[in-house]
């Protein structure tokens, strides 16, 4: 009989203090509703009706295409490929040995030097000309085609004065000017002009001039040891002191 009651009391379950909510219903809902906290079932879809098979378009492509298509793609892996040396080299042999390209190498190893030999003779046409009288009217004809002047060359170190005086004349102010102009050269030179300057006692110049070979009455060119001699007069203005001396120089101008 006490073990009945005591079992009794441990299933009632324990009163709730006034003031307090019992939150057992909050808890355990599923104590008193069986279908409380359930999962929620989901809707049931329809099936999809199966998809229509797929079918790729097909280009109706001739056979004779499709080969030079693969023959074009052949050649181009053939030109990407590099030939062996012994190939190359037949190949360069060959360009060499055509006809017209062996012609215009020999033209060009007959025309070029003849180019630098013409080029030579124009640039040393007056040392040539006067080195050798003979090649003088070759060289001219040659100038008179090209647009050029044949000159005797300038060679102011091997012309000297060889002679010359300075002498006043009856007439006042009158003086005789005689000069000698020699080539030392073995060749023909140009004559060159002349400077003259009258002096005082002190060798102070009191006036120079400048004579030009043609004033002097002398030649474009003077010959293989050759000598010039000639006069010319003179008229000198009245001058501050009276004339001393004089001196010479040969140059070209």
């Amino acid at each position: 009989m006490e073990l009945e009651l005591e079992s009794r009391l441990l299933d009632a379950p324990a009163p709730v203090p006034d003031g307090v909510q019992d939150l057992t219903e909050a808890f355990e809902p599923h104590a008193r509703d069986p279908l409380a906290g359930a999962l929620p079932v989901p809707p049931v879809v329809p099936p999809l009706p199966p998809a229509a098979p797929r079918t790729e378009p097909v280009l109706d492509v001739p056979a004779a295409a499709v080969a030079a298509d693969d023959d074009a793609g052949a050649d181009a892996d053939d030109d990407l490929t590099p030939a062996p040396s012994f190939v190359r080299q037949a190949q360069r042999r060959a360009r060499w040995n055509q006809p017209w390209l062996r012609a215009l190498v020999g033209l060009l190893c007959v025309l070029l030097p003849l180019a630098l030999a013409l080029q030579y003779v124009v640039y040393q046409r007056n040392p040539l000309a006067a080195q050798n009288p003979a090649l003088r009217p070759a060289l001219s004809a040659l100038c008179a085609a090209l647009g050029c002047t044949i000159a005797a060359p300038q060679n102011i170190g091997m012309v000297v004065v060889a002679g010359s005086a300075f002498n006043q004349e009856t007439a006042p102010g009158r003086y005789r000017l005689g000069l000698s102009v020699r080539n030392q050269a073995s060749s023909i030179v140009a004559t060159p002009a002349l400077e003259l300057t009258l002096t005082d006692a002190s060798d102070q110049p009191l006036v120079r001039k400048i004579f030009l070979p043609a004033e002097l009455g002398m030649p474009p060119e003077l010959g293989p040891r050759a000598e010039w001699n000639g006069t010319l007069p003179m008229q000198v203005q009245a001058l501050p002191q009276p004339i001393s001396g004089y001196r010479m120089e040969l140059f070209y101008p």
